[in-house]
């Protein structure tokens, strides 16, 4: 597909060039896109983070999106006045996962970006708030089914200790087994069962066919440190990297789309 590709300033490039074709496409990088170190196809979350680490890093970056605006599923769209999501509701590792890394190595502040979620859990005829903290999640469980309170916080110790890298023989515990053997090992109550395996969706697997250590990060992560929802919906995220792209040198190019 024949491409036109705008420099920094904002005028077309002389002529147009067909980027199927690798020795054009060779020869136009080095003579008409402006000797750009890297050229990322694609402005999702993942583009928008790889160009945003090299754009800091001075790296000259082009961004290529064929969508009208960046962001991909981390994005949101208006229709009738209202604001919808496009995919990202719920951000894990914003504290001190590889989110929160991101944050720090772009220096950018979480709480400028995102908000911890609330959850409401209905169990049968029982009604869990969550507030996204380890505490509140005992609190909330344990005031549900006071019988199991002691194999709740044992249990959420354990994935705390195993998230955070606390002890080594049981991290290996951990992946040794698979999750129901680590369900039924603590719980014998079908509803909590069903509670802590409510994320597995993320995985899209069963508590059987996963080793326990994998649902940690994954899915009970949630549970102990809670997830986060970009302030402003995630197009505000996707248009933050956005501008520090281009705030750092860089070209992000919407409504063009690469073959």
């Amino acid at each position: 597909m024949a491409s036109k590709v705008v420099c920094d300033g904002g005028a077309p490039l002389s002529g147009v060039f067909d980027v199927s074709t690798p020795n054009i496409w060779q020869a136009s990088v080095k003579k008409s896109l402006c000797d750009f170190d890297a050229i990322v196809v694609g402005s999702g979350i993942g583009g928008l983070t790889c160009a945003s680490l090299l754009a800091k890093h001075r790296f000259k970056v082009l961004v290529l999106e064929q969508h009208f605006q960046v962001g991909g599923f981390c994005s949101s769209f208006k229709r009738r006045g209202f604001t919808f999501t496009s995919g990202v509701e719920d951000v894990s590792g914003v504290d001190d996962g590889k989110t929160g890394r991101l944050l720090k190595a772009l220096d950018l502040k979480k709480d400028d970006l995102f908000v911890l979620n609330r959850r409401l859990f209905v169990i049968g005829d029982k009604k869990l708030i969550l507030d996204g903290t380890k505490e509140g999640t005992i609190s909330a469980l344990c005031a549900a089914f006071p019988d199991a309170a002691d194999a709740i916080r044992a249990f959420l110790d354990e994935v705390d200790s195993v998230l955070h890298g606390k002890d080594p023989e049981l991290l290996k515990n951990w992946k040794s087994v698979k999750y129901q053997e680590k369900l039924d090992q603590f719980f014998r109550e079908p509803e909590l069962k069903a509670f802590f395996c409510s994320l597995l969706g993320y995985m899209g697997a069963k508590a059987d066919q996963v080793p326990a250590a994998s649902v940690v990060g994954a899915c009970l992560s949630y549970f102990v440190v809670g997830g986060y929802y970009p302030k402003g919906g995630p197009q505000h995220v996707a248009d933050m990297l956005r501008d520090y792209v281009t705030e750092h040198g860089g070209t992000v190019m919407t409504r063009a789309r690469v073959d």
